[in-house]
């Protein structure tokens, strides 16, 4: 694609929203160098910092997903960090890798492999990835079955400022309207226990380490409200989780970025205002309230009961200590 005119240079439609917002990264850096290596089913994004004093580069990374941005802690190096990688973490946050491969075939990134992943007589001139990576300074070693992208040259750049900038825009624009037309409160839930416990007061009483478990209580009860931003036949995607109660399911939610997914079978209303949620964890928390307060009637019946029956156990069991030892001791026989 070099020394081609752009009339004959790809089509910005052949390619998906995920792979023009990795290419637009990859020519976002002001300074240093940035890259793509995938290693088997992971994917990472590389951008170089700073220069060590053996002349190799350091580097930040992000692999997306379970490696959330909003988990780093406020320091230089993550505030640098947030900043390079925040444009691909809003486009597509918990991302699955990106398939790289059109935009190799239209010349507008080139692939470095690992010398070892190609058979005798099918290796291609250098330069391979350890080439690549040379120069970058990583905490252990590259994986065998590694490969280096980057964009191809200074074309890319004129292909992406005529063409392919505007093709992204236009999906973003289209993926906005999309999602504000179909986004929308929902509040989902399931059956839990009500849990209760004895009462600070009333527990000083029992024994140390004695509990009292009461039958179960199982009820409905709402989990979370969420915004629903896609849905399929079994599953709503959904962000900004808040948890209503205070024992969250996180297994009925799956998923580790941004967006995460639940069954429809737990949704319990939809197209919910912040005043309908309101009124749901009023309701709840009343319920809750007054099972706690059954409950407490019940502790305050059983806890005497249980520590007069914990009281004279004790005072047994010394009891059956010295009577047991006088016992022993009427048995003893002399030797013979």
């Amino acid at each position: 694609m070099k020394n081609k005119d752009l009339a004959t240079c790809p089509r910005p439609a052949d390619f998906s929203f995920n792979q023009l917002v990795v290419l637009e990264w990859l020519l976002g850096g002001q300074s240093g160098r940035r890259f793509v290596v995938d290693s088997g089913l992971s994917q990472k994004l590389f951008a170089t910092t700073s220069v060590r004093e053996d002349g190799k580069s350091e580097v930040i990374a992000w692999a997306g997903g379970f490696d959330r941005l909003e988990k780093l802690p406020d320091t230089d190096a993550a505030r640098l960090r947030l900043a390079t990688f925040r444009e691909v973490d809003e486009a597509f946050g918990g991302r699955k890798p990106v398939d790289l491969q059109a935009l190799v075939a239209a010349g507008l990134i080139s692939r470095y492999r690992h010398p070892m992943q190609y058979l005798i007589g099918d290796k291609p001139s250098p330069p391979f990835f350890d080439d690549k990576v040379a120069d970058i300074h990583i905490p252990g070693k590259w994986t065998y079955d590694s490969s280096y992208a980057e964009v191809s040259g200074d074309h890319v750049r004129i292909w992406w400022e005529s063409k392919g900038a505007a093709r992204l825009a236009a999906l973003r624009e289209k993926a906005r309207v999309k999602r504000q037309g179909l986004t929308r409160r929902a509040v989902f839930g399931w059956e839990v226990q009500v849990r209760t416990s004895v009462p600070a007061e009333l527990a000083s009483l029992l024994p140390p380490g004695f509990t009292i478990n009461l039958p179960t209580h199982r009820v409905t009860r709402p989990a979370f409200a969420a915004t629903i931003i896609r849905e399929t036949d079994k599953r709503f995607v959904v962000e900004d989780l808040a948890w209503i109660n205070g024992s969250p399911d996180i297994g009925k939610v799956m998923g580790t970025g941004r967006a995460r997914q639940v069954e429809r079978q737990y949704l319990l209303i939809d197209r919910v205002t912040e005043a309908d949620v309101a009124r749901l964890v009023a309701f709840d928390t009343e319920y809750s309230n007054e099972i706690a307060s059954i409950d407490d009637a019940v502790y305050a019946q059983l806890v005497p009961v249980f520590a007069e029956r914990a009281r004279r156990l004790a005072q047994k069991a010394t009891q059956h200590s010295d009577m047991f030892a006088e016992l022993l001791a009427s048995m003893v026989k002399p030797a013979v």
